[in-house]
């Protein structure tokens, strides 16, 4: 869990229970947090809704019709451990369960989820607040706060708020400026979130390739200009960003983008820029349009976010470069006694990890690692065979040769 500074934090055992639901929030959603303290993707609500998408692309003949089946026994389970779901479906919860269970065929799975959907989509995730708000009062029950933070963040995540806004909105309401004197301040943190989506301008900078966009881009409602622009607050990140880059001279502006956060602003912005971008490549083939990795987001108050790319390659804590001449010595001494063919798929290996740092599509940086991996497995599957045993050097030789062919 990252270290964060409780400065502003009464000292009150009573609000044991929010420090706790605000630091599992902080966790979960930090952009660093590994993928296993992640929350789940999908809640019984989500679920609900999975399931009729499922069953419409299974009658499109998109889906083959058991592809249903595991969704719906992640259905059972999350009903099994949700409180919130729980509640709602009152006496009928365990009858519901056992419907499912014995569920043998589409049509019928689907009468009995059609329900229970419309019966979550009104009343859950009110639910969910009231559960949260009660159960942050016992801070020994660290567990049922827990679950009730996973659902939280899986269930805004499903109407579509970014994971970057409710890390920054943990952090603003809890670990900046503000005093934590009461545990009715979560009251103020979950009512952050409305569902409603506001009105954000997006710039970007562009390469001099846009100006081939000029007649597109009121079809696509983004304006794109090379004049200067004033920054609006007058702060030094505005400045920055819109400062002069001889790679970058245009400016490419989106107004009044309607989304449930700025994140989310930047991504649909961009999203459009890549499509641009594949259509471009399409008919030149090699010519690409490029922008600057950043985005600036106003606010309809014009509070400002910069939001740039974020890379999972990340994760991981970087040594410090001093430590290069070091880390080198050690990699050196470790091929010593490695064949020439080991050395060129761990070699191999390490420059598609390398190719994986570089890429900024997490598709490309999975199927790298994943590369990587297959690479490097066969030959160390049988390094200790090479250095342990009594058979001629040549004959291991051919035998790696042969079995990673």
């Amino acid at each position: 869990m990252t270290k964060l500074s409780l400065e502003n934090w009464k000292t009150d055992d009573n609000l044991d229970g929010l420090l706790f639901f605000a630091q599992i929030i902080e966790e979960m959603a930090s952009r660093y947090t590994l993928d296993t303290y992640k929350a789940p993707v999908f809640n019984s609500h989500s679920l609900c809704d999975e399931i009729i998408d499922v069953s419409e692309e299974i009658g499109q003949g998109f889906l083959h019709e058991k592809g249903i089946i595991p969704i719906k026994e992640e259905l059972i389970w999350n009903l099994q451990n949700d409180p919130v779901a729980k509640h709602i479906l009152g006496y009928r919860y365990h009858s519901i369960i056992d419907e499912l269970k014995e569920s043998d065929n589409q049509k019928r799975l689907i009468a009995i989820v059609r329900p229970i959907q419309n019966l979550l989509e009104k009343k859950y995730f009110a639910e969910l607040k009231n559960q949260i708000i009660a159960t942050i009062k016992n801070p020994k029950d660290k567990e049922a706060i827990l679950n009730l933070s996973k659902i939280y963040i899986s269930e805004l995540l499903f109407y579509g708020y970014s994971q970057e806004f409710l890390h920054q909105m943990i952090m603003q309401s809890f670990f900046s400026t503000q005093k934590i004197t009461s545990i009715t301040q979560i009251e103020q943190f979950l009512n952050k979130f409305t569902f409603e989506k506001k009105s954000y301008d997006v710039y970007f900078k562009g390469d001099n390739k846009f100006y081939y966009l000029n007649e597109l881009s009121s079809i696509f409602n983004f304006e794109i200009s090379d004049e200067a622009i004033t920054p609006r607050k007058g702060r030094s990140e505005e400045k920055d960003f819109f400062k002069i880059y001889p790679e970058y001279p245009l400016n490419i502006i989106f107004k009044n983008f309607e989304a449930l956060d700025p994140f989310d602003a930047k991504i649909g912005c961009e999203l459009l820029l890549i499509n641009l971008k594949d259509l471009g490549a399409f008919s030149t083939h090699k010519e690409k349009l490029n922008w600057f990795y950043q985005a600036l987001i106003y606010s309809e108050n014009d509070f400002v976010t910069i939001v740039g790319n974020y890379s999972p390659m990340f994760k991981i804590k970087d040594l410090d470069i001093d430590n290069f001449k070091v880390n080198i010595d050690e990699d050196i001494s470790f091929f010593v006694n490695f064949n020439n063919t080991s050395r060129y798929f761990i070699m191999n290996s390490f420059n598609l990890h390398s190719i994986a740092i570089d890429s900024k599509n997490s598709v490309n940086q999975l199927l790298n690692l994943w590369t990587a991996l297959e690479t490097l497995l066969p030959p160390l599957m049988f390094v200790r065979t090479i250095f342990s045993s009594k058979i001629h050097p040549e004959i291991n030789f051919r035998f790696i040769e042969r079995i990673t062919i």
